[in-house]
């Protein structure tokens, strides 16, 4: 899951099954690959760039790193860990279960069935990792999406389709009942949540970056990011790990209340 920092919006996006035709890239950087893994907690961002930069040079597009170094983003990465849901703390970070809400906010609902409850954030937790402070210092952020009616986004009036809501309360929280509307099949499990930084690479797909890159160079540069993504799926903030293409004109188009259709 991916919770995309495009204003106004809420992308999640899913990560479907691995393709078979990417092991082989794989074993060509693997080494590469676990250094960036393995990078301590407190690594800051030029260590983390210095791992990328012998990523590129040892798939023979270091030529390149030039262009792509002063487009990286920080990201903070998410591993979650099946839990049951009582032995998380009220207040604390997870995917799945029940939200821990301020009293005074209901769960939130799209004519008036409830949103599937998708995660909450606590920005305390992930403020060490968030290396540009590009997210507040505290609260909550908490995300939920009608997973009945499953809104695409490419028309304005699915903007109720998806909630994003931040709270600056992180204490005194209540940790909501399920509403008997949410089907077990929209009900997610549990969670407990662990954070680390590390820097995403952009999505092959962007029209800047096929503008830029010869069409073999892409492809091993779309099968290198693929396999750094491939088991760290879940994050906050950097690149989108777009599905199928490019999300944020459709997303800046609709927030403006035009359809994809217009585009």
């Amino acid at each position: 899951m991916y919770l995309c920092d495009v204003d106004n919006c809420a992308v999640l996006s899913f990560k479907a099954q691995k393709q078979p035709n990417y092991l082989l890239f794989f074993t060509i950087f693997s080494s590469a690959k676990l250094k960036l893994l393995h990078l301590k907690l407190d690594s800051t961002k030029d260590t983390m760039k210095s791992v990328l930069k012998e990523l590129f040079i040892s798939n023979n597009i270091g030529e390149y790193w030039t262009f792509f170094e002063p487009i990286l983003k920080t990201t903070i990465q998410i591993n979650p860990i099946i839990v049951e849901e009582h032995s998380i703390p009220i207040g604390q970070s997870k995917i799945g279960g029940c939200p821990d809400l301020p009293s005074n906010i209901a769960w939130f609902a799209n004519n008036d069935y409830p949103l599937s409850f998708i995660a909450q954030i606590n920005c305390s937790e992930i403020n060490q990792f968030d290396l540009e402070k590009r997210l507040p210092s505290h609260g909550m952020l908490y995300f939920f999406y009608d997973q009945t009616q499953q809104a695409w986004g490419y028309m304005p009036e699915h903007k109720n389709g998806f909630k994003v809501y931040y709270s600056a309360q992180e204490e005194h929280l209540q940790r909501k009942t399920c509403p008997p509307l949410v089907s077990p099949e929209n009900f997610f499990g549990t969670c407990r949540l662990e954070f680390s930084p590390e820097i995403s690479l952009p999505y092959k797909e962007y029209d800047f970056i096929r503008q830029q890159l010869p069409p073999d160079v892409l492809e091993i540069y779309g099968n290198m990011a693929f396999n750094l993504r491939a088991a760290r799926i879940n994050k906050v903030l950097g690149h989108s790990d777009t599905i199928q293409y490019t999300m944020e004109s459709c997303c800046e188009w609709v927030s403006l209340g035009r359809s994809e259709a217009e585009m």
